[in-house]
């Protein structure tokens, strides 16, 4: 009998692979898995803001602050009982507007601006819901000469446009406010937490005999709204049986009134 002795060459290499030991309590293997965790949490992250900017709905806290004061505006003196009324608007399309500079004032504008009512205004709202050209109606409580007040609301992204107009008062139809300013992007994504400065306009509705008094004449020939120009000078006005000389103020870089901050939730 033959006996053939084996060679490492005719040895067949095992089917079985060999894994190193890893000592899952060692420090760089649980720095290994804190990386790999955070990794998560920070594409996890991302996803969701993605998909938060690109929602069809986004709620926001709209902030309405007003700041008429001499230092800030040139206004002296500041009037008696000076105070903004009701910040009244809408959430709309851009085939609806409520107010525009260079444009004419609706009469519910007008309305607004001389007096600060919103019933006129809030009808034409209601008929632009109902045609489906804005998407709910705005209410912001007024505040004095300083002072701040807010509301939150949901938007839609078919609805991005907002309008806001409130009369400063006592005037004769002076108001502040913004027109068609939109909350999307250039990539129609939802903006992020931004502020926009408010300036005063004149409804072109009244004469600006007496300023800072209510119930000045209506104008005859309507005028567009335009952005109050303001003045350093003095000038008398007679409200009633009172008779005050004013700096109307409003004159650049003092022609901001207030903000408005949209803080995105």
């Amino acid at each position: 009998m033959i006996r053939v002795k084996k060679t490492t060459e005719d040895i067949k290499p095992s089917n079985h692979r060999i894994f190193p030991v890893i000592d899952v309590r060692s420090s760089m293997f649980r720095r290994g898995l804190l990386k790999m965790a955070l990794l998560v949490v920070l594409s996890v992250g991302t996803l969701m803001s993605c998909e938060n900017n690109n929602s069809g709905t986004a709620r926001y806290r709209i902030t309405f602050t007003i700041n008429w004061t001499t230092s800030a505006t040139g206004t002296n003196p500041i009037p008696s009982g000076a105070h903004f009324t009701t910040l009244y608007g809408a959430t709309h399309k851009s085939s609806y507007s409520v107010w525009r500079s260079g444009a004419r004032a609706s009469a519910g504008l007008e309305s607004l601006a001389e007096t600060g009512g919103t019933s006129t205004l809030r009808s034409e709202i209601q008929s632009k819901i109902s045609s489906q050209e804005a998407q709910q109606i705005i209410s912001i409580a007024g505040t004095g000469a300083t002072g701040s007040s807010s509301v939150t609301l949901t938007l839609r992204k078919d609805y991005p446009l907002v309008s806001l107009a409130s009369m400063l008062a006592p005037s004769s139809d002076w108001f502040t406010g913004i027109s068609a300013h939109s909350l999307l992007d250039s990539n129609g994504d939802w903006k992020a937490t931004h502020t926009v400065q408010l300036r005063v306009y004149d409804a072109g509705t009244e004469a600006d005999t007496n300023v800072f008094c209510l119930g000045n004449a209506d104008l005859s020939n309507k005028q567009n709204i335009a952005r109050l120009t303001g003045s350093s000078s003095s000038q008398s006005s007679t409200c009633g049986s009172n008779t005050t000389t004013y700096v109307v103020g409003f004159v650049s870089p003092k022609d901001v009134v207030g903000t408005i901050t949209f803080t995105r939730l």
